[in-house]
């Protein structure tokens, strides 16, 4: 590292640059400025530029355009929020979940045996493990089909969470007797067994994106607790309609306690239970205008797409567009990502959403039933190719909510 590269990086950040971070996290991932997160820009902005190529903090501003949200970015945004996590957290909702919505769950899919759990917000997966022992002290027999799915932006956190290996602190209301059956003790911690460890899966997700797709369609319960602290209103309350989207009638939405309310009650009911305020989908929904996938409006202009990476991970790259609201840029990606791999299914189904958002709907619909296709090799529960935590099955289901919104 030459010796003006280190002084750009010791530098400390101007008022103006200090700004212009907190408003593109702002934009980009609903994180409104916060006393927290502005104490923590410049050590954040530290951290993540000598990882670039760009020599000062001025260059690494500039490289963000108004149709690309380059990588840095998404790595910044995991230093201006508190992962602050443990197990069985909250007795109160933990005896909601226990004593009501598990068992009432479980009774109203007795006949399908399958059960669907969403975490969204999971951070390092204590949340998410709770959730899965506590369907284990059920008993559900082996028949059961059961997707625990959580989802973060912080990929560390993810690392974390996959590993399943936890400090002491984690276990703070955790009862030893729970700590002894469903922990292995290591060095350092313990780590959950490999029957929890199996019931979970989890993914990338950024919760603020314009464009949000749900991981599971149909849940039996939605988690996402903490969260929405950090987002504002707008971004608070679209993130909301695609939670509620996700469920099943009869489905399941536990908040925080500092979350706010949702605006829209029209397909809710607030149920208080265990001196907690949880929200269920009605079983007869209010006939509106479903908004589980985005709506499809024709651009008149295309956005400016910007250039290739030389790594060329086209598709990588194109997932990252999408979910930072830009199709335009992530079309010109994943066309040559296809190109490369004509067949990855999940380059297919990505493709086919930058068609439905950019209003060519032919195209989206083609491409969508060439990842069909691509899929019809494997089984639901097997991993589609080259994702982390994606299920063939969850995949194909959201195939078919696409589909459907394009046809109607």
């Amino acid at each position: 590292m030459t010796r003006h590269r280190s002084e750009a990086i010791s530098a400390p950040l101007s008022a103006p640059q200090r700004h212009r971070v907190l408003e593109l996290v702002q934009r980009r991932f609903g994180i409104r400025d916060s006393d927290y997160g502005a104490s923590r820009i410049d050590a954040a902005v530290k951290l993540v530029l000598p990882t670039t190529e760009y020599p000062d903090v001025t260059q690494l501003l500039a490289s963000v355009t108004d149709e690309s949200t380059p990588r840095w970015l998404f790595e910044l945004v995991q230093f201006l929020t508190v992962g602050e996590t443990y197990f069985f957290r909250d007795p109160a909702q933990i005896a909601a979940l226990r004593d009501a919505i598990l068992p009432e769950a479980i009774a109203r899919r007795g006949i399908e045996r399958r059960l669907r759990v969403w975490s969204a917000g999971c951070s390092t997966g204590e949340e998410v493990y709770t959730l899965a022992i506590l369907l284990l002290q059920r008993n559900l027999g082996a028949d059961w089909d059961i997707s625990l799915v959580g989802t973060d932006v912080n990929r560390e956190s993810l690392r974390v969470a996959r590993e399943g290996r936890y400090p002491a602190w984690s276990f703070r209301s955790t009862p030893d007797t729970v700590r002894d059956r469903y922990f292995e003790p290591g060095t350092g911690g313990w780590r959950l067994t490999e029957d929890v460890r199996h019931m979970a899966r989890f993914s990338w997700m950024n919760l603020g994106a314009d464009d949000l797709m749900a991981p599971v369609t149909d849940a039996d319960l939605v988690v996402c607790r903490n969260v929405t602290i950090y987002f504002d209103d707008v971004a608070t309350q679209r993130l909301y309609r695609t939670l509620i989207s996700a469920l099943a009638p009869g489905g399941w939405l536990m908040l925080g306690p500092s979350d706010p309310l949702p605006t829209d009650t029209r397909n809710l009911e607030r149920v208080e239970v265990a001196e907690t305020i949880l929200w269920r989908r009605l079983t007869v929904a209010t006939p509106e205008r479903p908004r589980s996938v985005p709506t499809i409006t024709p651009r008149r202009t295309m956005p400016r797409l910007v250039r290739p990476t030389p790594s060329g991970n086209e598709l990588d790259a194109g997932l990252l567009a999408l979910e930072a609201g830009s199709p335009g840029s992530a079309l010109e990606w994943l066309r040559r990502a296809t190109f490369r791999q004509p067949d990855n299914a999940l380059a297919q189904f990505a493709l086919a959403r930058a068609y439905a958002a950019l209003g060519d709907q032919q195209r989206a619909l083609a491409a969508f039933a060439h990842t069909r296709r691509l899929l019809d090799a494997f089984g639901a529960d097997d991993l589609v190719p080259g994702s982390d935590s994606l299920a063939v099955g969850t995949l194909r289901q959201t195939v078919a909510g696409f589909v459907d919104q394009l046809a109607a």
